[in-house]
């Protein structure tokens, strides 16, 4: 038996959703698919069967707090705020949970196996992006869209065999040409840049020079610095002696060793200005001997600003998350809203049709802030650009990714901790 989640239809607004606690089950191979294409994998390929299905799939997704738990009660929102506006295709929506590995992926293996045994026709992947890399493949050759409200990993921009695969998180890239935008607004002329060695590294740094350089700046220096080496002295004191007006430093852990070099040198947060680029989700803190090595420093992630989604903040906490990880929410939100939607406007739920669609959602069009007058405007014809209340407009391009998001722009002040009343939150595009 396949137990999966559907919503009740109450006819809720978006201030009172209520949480969808009926479960429907459904008999294994009752679906009505009627195409069998051979898999790789041993998986029938997925055709569609006239319901749209969800599946989850995030890192410890039942805990009171973090992105796996916010992302996992955001999709129960979502479906039912769709729910309540009569389904999709005239039939009614489903979400499966399931669960992602930290560090197994052997358990999101299974997990996706399950999902995909279960016909989901997108899964909502929160596993880490090296994970979701592996899953491609077998996604891919199932037929089935992954949909990322959590990876920002810059490598799924250029990767092979993601033609069914999206996300509502920016890529690690934008985040670098926020910052050019940032060293332009404080009248800091040129840089120097130290990247991590890498595809990563190197595509981060040179998103920040185009930026930088198309509003008038200079970078005087592009280091790459190897994540294997103990010793940065050599590359820090090259760039220390360009004498920039501010240093960008592209990595993940290795930044904290790299901090610490640029310090000695004098050319760290205390002197100099510093703006960081985590290549990863790190906490740069626990990376320094001594946090006031941090002092200074500039962060920039992507984020969406808590005060403006008091009410869906406080929908994800009656669902018993205590500390949300409001942009995972918003994102997971948006992630199927804008999916529920392609497949309004595909007619089918097959996920390729699906995928066809998803980036149009997003475009030129009549706008549209929820998913029921959404509907109606494709039921009625129109072509709608859907922008999200929550996440603001995504604007997505090629390869299925936003080119606008917002960005928490984080300062450190000494402490281990940054100082949350210096944030900022700024939106680019």
């Amino acid at each position: 038996m396949i137990a999966v989640v559907a919503a009740a239809c109450t006819g809720g607004t978006e201030a009172d959703n209520v949480e969808p606690d009926a479960t429907t089950t459904i008999a294994a191979g009752s679906d009505p698919t009627t195409t069998t294409t051979p898999s790789v994998f041993g998986f029938e390929r997925n055709d569609g069967d006239g319901r749209l299905v969800f599946g989850g799939l995030f890192v410890e997704p039942d805990a009171t707090s973090g992105a796996g738990a916010s992302a996992q009660a955001a999709a129960r929102i979502a479906v039912a705020e769709i729910q309540a506006a009569g389904g999709v295709l005239l039939e009614e929506v489903f979400y499966v949970p399931g669960v992602a590995g930290a560090d197994d992926v052997n358990q999101t293996q299974q997990s996706v196996d399950r999902l995909l045994n279960d016909t989901v026709d997108v899964i909502l992947d929160g596993a880490p992006a090296a994970q979701s890399l592996e899953l491609l493949a077998k996604t891919a050759d199932a037929g089935v869209m992954q949909f990322s409200p959590i990876n920002s990993d810059a490598e799924f921009s250029s990767a092979d065999g993601t033609e069914l695969y999206f996300r509502t998180v920016p890529s690690v890239s934008e985040q670098a040409t926020v910052v050019a935008d940032l060293l332009t607004e404080q009248s800091l002329p040129t840089a120097t840049v130290l990247f991590v060695d890498g595809d990563v590294g190197m595509s981060m740094a040179d998103a920040f020079r185009q930026q930088f350089e198309s509003l008038g700046g200079e970078v005087v220096q592009q280091l790459p610095f190897d994540a294997g080496t103990a010793d940065f002295a050599a590359s820090v004191d090259i760039a220390a002696q360009s004498s920039p007006n501010a240093v960008v430093v592209i990595g993940g852990e290795e930044l904290g060793p790299l901090l610490l070099a640029m310090d000695t040198s004098g050319i760290g947060p205390r002197a100099t200005q510093v703006f960081a680029l985590p290549t990863e989700d790190v906490d740069l803190a626990t990376l320094v001997t001594d946090p006031a090595v941090l002092n200074g420093l500039v962060r920039v992630d992507a984020a969406i600003n808590p005060e403006a989604t008091g009410v869906f903040n406080e929908q994800i906490q009656a669902q018993g998350v205590e500390e949300p990880d409001i942009s995972a929410a918003v994102a997971t939100y948006d992630a199927i809203i804008i999916s529920a939607l392609a497949a309004e406007i595909a007619g089918t739920d097959r996920p390729e049709a699906i995928a066809e669609q998803v980036i149009g959602v997003t475009r030129e069009g009549v706008l549209c802030v929820r998913f029921d007058e959404c509907k109606e405007l494709v039921q009625a014809g129109d072509d709608i650009n859907y922008d999200s209340p929550l996440g603001g407009p995504y604007e997505f391009v090629p390869p299925g990714e936003p080119s606008a998001a917002s960005f928490r722009v984080v300062t450190y002040d000494g402490a281990a901790i940054p100082n949350a009343e210096l944030d900022r939150y700024v939106f680019a595009r």
